[in-house]
């Protein structure tokens, strides 16, 4: 261990419960040339125990050495404490310890997992996952899980009818091994309906699986009425007789009965439990259930636990002695209308146990799936990588005001606690429904915003806020900032809202601008609107950086999958749109530089020297020169700066000195003339709008550019300017009144951390009241 290299990770366990060997997943960066992918590498515990691991190389620098490592490994973990790790790479040689690894077996067309406690069957050539469930030898499933959508006809359209269904193992490993099913619902006739993506998660040594079902609808009408689309595992218990659904997450609280339950929430903030012949036993009308059924016969029982049930309605689950069912769209007084382009995902949980009944041992059972732990470097890890240069070290003893506002900022849903709460509260977070779930809420005076046709029904929200500023990648430095749980949520809350329900899944070519290659338009995201269903192809609003930092950190395929068809999109849209300064190229030129390193099309690499001539010409069109006075109108704020940020991105994927060098151009001229005489950045030269920028109304790009310019000169200028805007900034973040316009805290935060920690360096952040300790000599 004297050349060993130690990496220092922590998990805190966020559902209150115990784990042991709980499976976890977690993606690792490296510099240039520390990591060669033959190295060997352990995890160790605090006790120093060496932790069973399982690795994946996701990414590699032009040395081929690993840039990103992905670690599956298994830890002990006590209720709401936070644990520690080691990853110790640099070994002569590593103990391998002894641990319950999976075994496959294929058969005729058939996967069998042996997983421990498990024996799972999987059918390769139809999608009906676990053909066969068995807990200890014995039999509690058999048959398939089946998924179907139930047309306002009463027809049924299946997963398990599509013969020509794509399988395929995406990982394969001792530890987790997860398949795919891809096809289209179909009815007896093999008449089409909704396109499917399934996944199933095996673990080792776990009684769970984990299940993520994915509709999309690729149909030519505007909307495509549904009255129900569920997910059903027939079951084998003997003696069925308990059944528990989950109401509170807190308490925690359950409805139990010895006759067959249903737990619905149709409606936002409302749920009710009913027994077998639809009688309400129990209800609430202001609040949100967790969301979990159970069922238990006199030796096994099963848990299903649906992720973010209470957020994603309208939904429901129920059981009787044979069979556990999620209705994914619930029956209700009307058919559910799904806008054409739209997906939506729902991933859930399958505990197979020894027939619990306890209330206690259930939401255990259920939180520990539902609220599954993120593992987590230092935050001063993330920024010796290289590969996130907008994380700031997380130092709380030195800046205590300034932790605590940013960790206050985002707001984590708090709409399930027990108790009244008033609609205001309700409103915080994300938003509720099918199809608004992910975005944050902003509520409107005088009435809020009307679409009709487009919001849930039962929804309460005024306006539902598109991922500005990539909402994904702000709230993912935060989270590698301070490792705050909650924070990772909602990164996963916002990059599946993305990838559904942002991003354009079908079209029609009538409304579609013309030019525009329909294909090419389906891997682009909608219109930016309150709903997000517009006509798609219009919109340059395309974020990729949060979603390549997600499958960075998870190794989920989907989230480079999308991030990748944005960039080919864009890579299409640069031959006939007109760039020009600001967020147009900025945030397009964000987008190829997030996905290039992981691929590297000849065509992204065209478009980006493209956008870099013309932001050059259109730069010296409006008189830039370094001999020459500067245009006014073209040193406005977002003009300038918004550009800088798409150039930084391409400069740092690619390290192109052209870009470089235009980025130093641009924010020369940007500090000789685009401050006010009392040191503030201004919105523009002209004349009504030459006041100083704010952290909600323009952003901060401008403090990212200026500590770019800082880190690639060494010009203190560069910092000094922006100080004044700091000291403003700290305020606001500090300030309560402004906790409405924190809504919309990606504008007033993305950006500020690189100056932060440049500021910090140079001993400035600490002379700024608002940052450091409460009380000062």
């Amino acid at each position: 261990k004297d050349t060993a290299c130690e990496i220092e990770l922590s998990t805190q366990e966020p559902g209150g419960c115990e784990r042991k060997g709980f499976p976890l997943t977690v993606g690792i960066p490296f510099a240039e040339g520390i990591l060669d992918p033959s190295d060997p590498v352990v995890i160790e515990d605090d006790a120093g125990r060496v932790l069973p691991l399982q690795t994946r190389v996701l990414e590699t620098h032009d040395d081929a050495s690993v840039r990103w490592l992905l670690l599956d490994f298994q830890a002990d973990l006590k209720p709401f404490r936070r644990s520690g790790q080691k990853l110790i790479h640099g070994l002569e040689s590593c103990p391998t310890p002894e641990y319950r690894k999976i075994h496959t077996h294929e058969k005729s067309e058939r996967l069998t997992f042996d997983n421990g406690p498990l024996t799972l069957d999987v059918d390769c050539s139809r999608c009906a996952p676990l053909s066969r469930v068995a807990l200890d030898g014995e039999t509690l499933s058999d048959g398939g899980l089946e998924f179907e959508i139930t047309a306002p006809d009463g027809t049924a359209y299946r997963a398990s009818h599509d013969p020509d269904v794509k399988f395929e193992v995406e990982e394969s490993g001792p530890l987790r091994q997860q398949v795919r099913w891809e096809g289209t619902h179909q009815d007896d006739r093999g008449r089409g309906h909704f396109d499917f993506l399934v996944r199933l998660t095996v673990y080792a040594n776990q009684p769970f699986v984990r299940v993520d079902h994915t509709f999309i609808n690729r149909l030519d009408e505007q909307d495509t009425a549904v009255r129900r689309v569920s997910a059903r595992l027939p079951l084998g218990l003997r003696d069925a007789s308990s059944f528990a659904v989950g109401t509170y997450a807190r308490g925690p609280a359950s409805f139990c009965a010895d006759k067959p339950l249903r737990l619905e929430q149709l409606h936002f903030a409302q749920f009710r439990v009913l027994d077998h012949a639809g009688a309400v036993l129990h209800e609430s009308d202001n609040n949100h259930a967790i969301g979990w059924i159970n069922v238990s016969g006199s030796n096994h029982g099963v848990l299903l636990s649906p992720k973010a049930f209470w957020q994603n309605h309208p939904k429901a689950v129920s059981a009787d002695s044979s069979g556990i069912e999620f209705d994914l769209i619930p029956r209700r007084d009307e058919d559910f209308a799904v806008p054409r382009g739209m997906a939506k995902t729902h991933t859930f949980f399958l505990t197979f146990h020894q027939g619990a009944t306890d209330p206690q041992a259930l939401a255990d059972l259920a939180l520990a799936v539902q609220r599954w732990p993120m593992p987590a470097a230092n935050s001063r890890h993330y920024i010796d990588s290289g590969q996130f240069w907008e994380v700031f070290e997380y130092l709380p003893k030195k800046y205590p005001r300034l932790e605590r506002s940013i960790r206050n900022i985002f707001e984590p849903d708090q709409s399930h606690r027990r108790g009244p709460r008033s609609l205001q509260d309700l409103r915080r977070g994300r938003s509720f429904g099918l199809k608004n779930y992910g975005d944050l809420v902003i509520p409107q005076s005088g009435g809020g915003f009307s679409y009709p046709g487009r919001a849930e029904q039962g929804a309460l929200s005024d306006f539902h806020l598109n991922n500005e500023y990539d909402a994904v990648h702000i709230l993912l430095t935060f989270f590698l900032h301070n490792r705050d749980i909650t924070t990772w949520w909602g990164v996963e809350a916002h990059a599946l809202h993305q990838m559904d329900i942002d991003t354009c899944h079908h079209a029609v070519a009538d409304q579609i601008p013309p030019g525009l290659d329909l294909d090419c338009v389906l891997k682009c995201e909608w219109y930016q609107s309150p709903q997000h269903t517009g006509s798609p192809g219009t919109s340059i609003l395309t974020y990729a950086e949060g979603l390549i930092s997600c499958y960075h950190l998870t190794g989920d395929r989907r989230y480079l999958d999308t991030a990748v068809g944005y960039g080919d999109y864009i890579a299409h849209l640069h031959e006939y749109y007109p760039w020009d300064l600001g967020r147009g190229s900025g945030w397009a030129l964000q987008t190829l530089g997030s996905v290039y390193p992981l691929c590297a099309k000849k065509e992204y690499r065209t478009a980006a020297e493209a956008m870099l001539n013309r932001i050059q010409d259109r730069f010296d069109e409006l008189g830039q020169s370094f001999a020459a006075s500067y245009h006014p109108r073209g040193m406005e704020d977002r003009r300038i700066t918004l550009t800088v940020r798409g150039l930084i991105k391409w400069e740092w994927a690619t390290g192109d000195k052209r870009f470089k060098d235009m980025i130093l151009k641009m924010m020369r001229a940007y500090l000789d003339v685009a401050f006010l005489d009392e040191g503030l950045p201004m919105e523009s030269n002209v004349p009504e709008l030459a006041r100083a920028c704010t952290p909600d109304g323009n952003g901060c790009a401008h403090m990212e550019s200026l500590a770019y310019a800082y880190r690639a000169t060494g010009d203190r200028r560069f910092i000094e300017a922006g100080m004044g805007f700091l000291a403003d900034w700290s305020q606001w973040i500090n300030t309560p009144q402004v906790k409405e316009a924190k809504k919309c805290f990606m504008r007033g935060v993305r950006g500020m951390f690189p100056f932060i920690a440049a500021a910090h360096e140079l001993g400035l952040l600490e002379k700024v009241p608002a940052a450091g300790a409460w009380v000062t000599d």
